[in-house]
């Protein structure tokens, strides 16, 4: 009997067709389809045995019916939890890993959260150490958002710029990062122990070729990081920097379009994804244990 294996995505193209293909056509005991929902409700049992998450980072609607399938104890990938992430927990995970992350400090919310007066931050520091962090990040720095993906960066050359671009952050939260603009970025598009390794540009979000000198030490820490976490279905963007790799970024649904990576890379992300699918996802042939007859 064939596992179903069923797939969330938004308005990609390319992939989720390509990856049905891919699993259903390898004939291996898995059955995979695009998932049509008209409700969210709570159930006794889910057809499900894994499911390939592509969009629920963004659509919370989405997000409700990973977490109700997770407690029928239906898997999915990316796992749930990195999507709990932000840049200090990816950095953490880094340090836990034995790689490389770029140093990285949390500021408090600029403006109060909703419902939250200063009588309920009594455990905040004040004033905080404003010079430290720009000791410890050298200048120029940069202000971005704590959320992990793409977003806006602020680069700072002094501690006035610092704090002008702290002040229009709102009550979002935001962190300090050593400056990476002169820095080779790629990303590894991780599918189990296979790794597609691409050079990445953070502000088209456009790939290119890695430059020869990065891919082994980022496949060394893929591999680091994967003793540590489960990141299938990810891209983990790093900077390479005065020959040093630092991990940068998690991209919870990496671009894997097929004009976006090209025929050759785009071929083997798909095949790779659908044999880490299927390797979790297919059913476990049984051995026969030999009868062995008493002397």
């Amino acid at each position: 009997m064939s596992q179903l294996l069923g797939i969330l995505h938004g308005r990609e193209e390319t992939f989720p067709p390509a990856l049905l293909a891919e699993l259903n056509g390898r004939q291996a005991g898995v059955h995979g389809e695009s998932i049509t929902l008209s409700s969210v409700e709570a159930l006794e049992r889910s057809p499900f045995r894994l499911l390939v998450d592509r969009i629920s980072s963004r659509v919370p609607y989405y997000r409700s019916f990973i977490r109700q399938q997770q407690l029928l104890g239906v898997s999915s990938l990316p796992v749930p939890e990195l999507g709990e992430l932000d840049r200090v927990g990816l950095a953490q995970l880094a340090l836990q890993a034995r790689v490389q992350a770029l140093p990285t400090v949390l500021l408090p919310h600029h403006s109060h959260p909703a419902g939250v007066t200063g009588e309920d931050l009594s455990n905040l520091a004040y004033p905080m150490p404003w010079e430290n962090y720009l000791r410890q990040m050298g200048l120029p720095a940069t202000l971005r958002d704590a959320r992990l993906g793409s977003g806006p960066t602020y680069r700072v050359g002094s501690l006035s710029e610092l704090w002008g671009a702290y002040g229009k952050s709102g009550d979002g939260l935001m962190v300090v990062q050593p400056d990476m603009s002169e820095a080779e970025h790629v990303i590894a598009l991780v599918a189990g122990q296979q790794v597609e390794v691409l050079g990445f540009d953070p502000l088209s979000s456009r790939y290119r070729p890695a430059p020869a000198e990065v891919v082994e030490p980022v496949l060394e820490a893929c591999r680091k990081l994967a003793d540590q976490h489960d990141f299938s279905l990810t891209g983990l963007e790093f900077a390479w920097h005065r020959h040093k790799l630092w991990l940068s970024d998690l991209h919870l649904t990496p671009d894997l379009e097929w004009w976006s990576l090209g025929e050759e890379a785009f071929s083997r992300v798909v095949a790779n994804c659908a044999e880490e699918l299927i390797r979790r996802t297919a059913p476990q042939k049984k051995t026969k244990a030999k009868k062995t007859r008493n002397q």
